[in-house]
């Protein structure tokens, strides 16, 4: 016999082609259901999460998660939790659960290899935004290859819109980010040129 958290399972993998109108429901549908099933596999759990984390989703402000920092994911789970990152989605998606549960998330997309997507880039852009990222010394805390460690996240290969504004959220203040020289004058075109150059690093 199926149990409730394997229906849920069920209908979250079936939504897998979610639309932005969709979202309210299905965070209406995670929000209450799912993590009360505290003894199921961790796998059910994680459907809900590659409902929109995944590669090839439609709305291009939600990045793919696999390859990053265990200890970063972690660090933005309990931000959401904790309500220190702004999201009400997510806010109501992770308050109920626990360490542990946020623990074998962060396991799971940080065990898995990072997502190579090919966008579609501006190759002056690009330019521009590598002179940023070297101006402002992106690679000594995010490595040469932009890969992440520990708390410092990825940011090769990510989305390039969700990296424009994720530096714009940083720069307006939003979200919190290590002082580093020179933030303050980053412009909406450097956000976008630094997106651009960060989505097509391999």
């Amino acid at each position: 016999m199926r149990t409730k958290c394997q229906a849920h399972a069920d209908a979250a993998r079936k939504n897998r082609t979610t639309t932005p109108a969709k979202l309210p429901l299905l965070i209406a549908l995670v929000s209450t259901t799912p993590w009360a099933c505290a003894d199921e596999q961790t796998e059910q759990r994680l459907q809900f999460c590659k409902t929109c984390h995944r590669p090839g989703y439609s709305v291009s402000y939600v990045p793919t998660l696999d390859g990053q920092p265990r200890a970063y994911l972690f660090d933005q789970l309990m931000a959401f939790k904790e309500k220190r990152r702004p999201s009400d989605g997510h806010q109501r998606y992770w308050g109920p659960l626990s360490e542990k549960d946020m623990s074998a998330v962060a396991d799971h997309f940080s065990a898995n290899p990072p997502v190579r997507e090919f966008f579609d880039v501006d190759a002056n852009k690009v330019a521009a935004g590598q002179s940023k990222a070297q101006a402002l010394q992106c690679a000594s805390c995010h490595q040469p290859d932009f890969a992440g460690k520990d708390s410092v996240p990825r940011l090769a290969g990510l989305q390039p819109q969700y990296a424009a504004g994720q530096i714009r959220a940083f720069t307006a203040g939003s979200r919190q980010h290590p002082r580093i020289d020179g933030k303050s004058g980053i412009s909406q075109g450097d956000a976008e040129s630094l997106g651009q150059y960060l989505a097509q690093v391999r």
